[in-house]
């Protein structure tokens, strides 16, 4: 059944669009100027018990610009947001009298907003408004439908879409959730990692495993989560998930029927959610100006090394008209491969002399070593590249966004190997 099509924009900016070339950057052009859409804005008002006359003005709508006090409505006291911070990290509490942070919410489609048997995308509803009031509590928060879709049907292209948006109305919020189908939830996280590079803002992608209007729901929890910490003081692209908040680019999912659905292997979760909010140390706070590149080259493979592997295959791949610009090769332990037989190492070093990037990853959780093995060092004799702890879920986008944004190899391969947003540990 298909997916309602995305939504067009209304109206180009007359504004630099924030993804203007920086004139110090070495880099290819950027993409063309984006086209703005102004966000829908939810007014998540729960009405004060007491009830105005009908001529009374305070009977407008209250502004969800400024918190309320610290009494709620049946007089019984409401504690403020506590957050226990790592070292030398900021407290995200808001104090009484202040703004509240805006949060600009982007939909994409995903099981929390499905309905239906067998469940398909649907409309964005006020439903959102009924079921978690208590949104109003944590952040002014406008929204925008973004596309519908299942996320087994989210690509590169929607990729550039959403860092397109983010880039769009960056200065007019504190921080982003973006709600998403969980099957293709951490290659989002890990594209969005790197192409919005210089982020000093919370990007906060969410989800569920049962929908919204379901019984034993996990969505209501997981959105409310994923909107308080896109408050707080966390400039990453996390993946927030049955009260833990990971890294985007070490996520993967782990578990389709399970509500904690999400692990990143090696990497402590960002922040834990109980009764207050444990923000870890190794949190990235970066330096360099927010500077997004929302290019990705969607001629990237990966092949999943297999006992009995016929290199033939591969070589068939490299012969076709339209042949993949880049591999991303799961290999065995550290980055085995066979040698003794049915070789692989004489079509990858085909493969390299074509021009076709070659990134060696583990079907395992650790760290590949080409230098380890003799049937690794096969691999990096003919011109492989490690990439190191990455998650294929890491390793396809980055892979992707390398090609698109250096057309020198030894650019791209120095590109591949740098630390760019964590996802190497």
């Amino acid at each position: 059944m298909s997916a309602p099509s995305e939504a067009p924009s209304t109206s180009p900016s007359t504004s630099t669009s924030p993804l203007s070339p920086n004139p110090s950057n070495a880099a290819p052009p950027r993409h063309p100027p984006l086209r703005r859409t102004p966000p829908t804005r939810l007014h998540l008002d729960i009405p004060p018990n007491d009830e105005p006359s009908k001529n009374d003005p305070s009977r407008a709508r209250p502004q969800p610009t400024t918190l309320r006090s610290h009494s709620d409505q049946a007089g019984i006291p409401r504690l403020p947001k506590r957050h226990n911070l790592g070292n030398g990290r900021r407290d995200c509490t808001q104090p009484l009298g202040v703004p509240m942070k805006r949060v600009l919410l982007l939909h994409t489609g995903g099981t929390l907003g499905m309905t239906g048997e067998p469940l398909e995308p649907n409309a964005y509803s006020q439903a959102l408004t009924d079921a978690v009031p208590e949104l109003n509590e944590l952040a002014e928060i406008d929204t925008e439908i973004v596309f519908n879709l299942d996320s087994s049907d989210i690509g590169p292209e929607h990729w550039t879409t959403l860092t397109d948006k983010i880039a769009e109305h960056y200065d007019d919020y504190d921080g982003f959730v973006i709600v998403h189908g969980t099957d293709t939830m951490a290659y989002s996280a890990s594209a969005l990692a790197y192409s919005l590079a210089g982020l000093d803002k919370p990007v906060v992608l969410t989800g569920a495993q049962r929908p919204l209007a379901a019984l034993r729901t996990d969505a209501r929890r997981n959105l409310a989560d994923a909107v308080e910490l896109a408050t707080c003081d966390i400039p990453e692209v996390g993946i927030c998930f049955d009260g833990l908040l990971l890294r985007g680019c070490c996520s993967t999912k782990s578990n389709a029927r399970d509500y904690r659905a999400f692990d990143s292997p090696g990497i402590s979760p960002l922040a834990r959610l109980g009764v207050d909010i444990d923000v870890a140390d190794h949190v990235l706070h970066r330096n360099e100006p927010f500077a997004p590149d929302a290019r990705f080259d969607n001629h990237v493979l990966a092949v999943h090394m297999t006992p009995g592997f016929n290199p033939r295959l591969f070589e068939l791949m490299l012969e076709a008209e339209d042949h993949p610009h880049g591999i991303v090769l799961a290999a065995f332990g550290a980055g085995t491969v066979p040698t003794a037989k049915r070789s692989l190492a004489p079509t990858v070093e085909k493969a390299v002399g074509l021009g076709i990037e070659v990134l060696v990853i583990t079907q395992a959780y650790g760290l590949v070593d080409l230098s380890l093995y003799q049937n690794s060092r096969k691999l990096a004799e003919v011109g492989a590249v490690s990439g190191g702890r990455m998650t294929v879920e890491a390793a396809v986008p980055k892979l992707m966004h390398a090609l698109a944004i250096y057309d020198d190899a030894e650019a791209r391969r120095a590109y591949l190997q740098r630390n760019v947003a964590g996802e190497l540990g």
